[in-house]
Parts: structure tokens; sequence; C-alpha cells
């Protein structure tokens, strides 16, 4: 739930600060606009990164996985876009959707104005997202978070409880299965106890 309020949040400031960079705030409809979108779409891209691209991805390569998300949300937001601009602007102007959606002023934006700059402004900040999500992941939960802050450079006692974990006969089983099966077999571990872990919000050290 914490990061769907996050990224939400972002999603509103980014959402909020587009007209700035772009037509300034002349109407309230393009500031409206600029929330809707960052909001509704900053929930989105939480949820699907929560339930949709959750811990079992991790067996994902993360080229692969960045592709994969990167086109999700290309298309999530081409949608967004369209949608959130068409029904708030035709009820703005009093226009029907439809009239609105083939009418002059929505096919200027679509093919002469601001679409492709807010589809890339709007990728802009969900590439962050993604980027940073991906590296928290293959890290370690909140090790990205604590290096962005400066926390390792300001040390500081806590009191932390360890678990120590062995595997039993790992050198015999190595020498048995062979450097590759083994590498394998040591991700197919550490793959099946994250979720225990995280879900205890525990962290893996080392």
């Amino acid at each position: 739930m914490n990061n769907i309020l996050i990224i939400g949040s972002i999603g509103i400031c980014l959402g909020f600060l587009y007209p700035l960079f772009a037509d300034g705030f002349d109407e309230p409809i393009k500031i409206f606009n600029g929330v809707s979108i960052g909001l509704i779409g900053g929930v989105l891209v939480a949820i699907l990164e929560r339930y949709a691209f959750n811990w079992e991805t991790r067996r994902i390569g993360f080229r692969t996985i960045v592709m994969l998300k990167s086109l999700c949300y290309l298309l999530l937001m081409v949608v967004l876009i369209v949608l959130i601009k068409g029904v708030n602007e035709s009820f703005y102007y009093g226009e029907g959707l439809v009239d609105y959606l083939y009418g002059s002023r929505f096919q200027n934006f679509l093919y002469k104005e601001d679409f492709n700059i807010i589809l890339f402004y709007s990728l802009l900040g969900i590439g962050v997202i993604i980027f940073t999500q991906e590296m928290s992941r293959k890290m370690g939960r909140m090790v990205l978070f604590h290096f962005i802050t400066g926390k390792y450079h300001k040390p500081r006692r806590e009191q932390r409880i360890f678990m120590f974990v062995d595997l039993k006969s790992s050198t015999s089983i190595a020498e048995a299965m062979g450097d590759m099966k083994y590498y394998n077999f040591l991700n197919d571990f550490f793959h099946d106890i994250t979720k225990c872990i995280l879900a205890t919000k525990g962290e893996i050290y080392r």
C-alpha cells in the first residue's frame, strides 16, 4: 500500500509540473489533465508493479523485464492520455465525447501539438520508477534508498536479529552438480526464500 501511495504522489507531482514546462497555467483544464494523468497513471503503475510484476519476475533477466515493462506502460499511457484528456476536455468545453475526439481541437493535439511531448514526459517519469524498482530488487530491499540518502556514510548503532543459513554439504553438492548447475541451484534457493523474507520485512545480507 505504501508503494502505491508513494508512486501515486510522484505521479501527481509530475502531472502538476508538466504545464509549467509546456503551455503554462493559463487554463485550469491543463492542470487538471496533468494531475489526473499523473495520479491515475501512478496508481496503475504501482498496482502493476505490486501484483503483475511481482517477486516471481525476479527469474526474468534485467533487460527483458525492463523492455516488457516499457512496452506495457507505453500502451497504458497512450490509452490513459487519450481517455483522460478526451473525457475532461469534452466536459470542459461542453461537447460530446465522440464529437470531441473527432473534432479539430483533439486532432490537433494528437498530430500537431503536445501528445508526443506528454507521452515522452510520462514515460521518462515511469522509466525512472522502473529503473529504481529493478535496481532495488537486484540490490535488496531498501539498499538503493539507503545508499541514495547517505545512510551508509553515517554509521550508527542498530539492534538487529541475524539468522545464519548454511546449505548442508554445499561443497559436496557443488562438486557433484558442477559449476553451472550449482549456480542455478543457488539462484533457485534464494528465489524460494526471498518471498518469506520480504513478507516479514527482513533483508538479505551477503
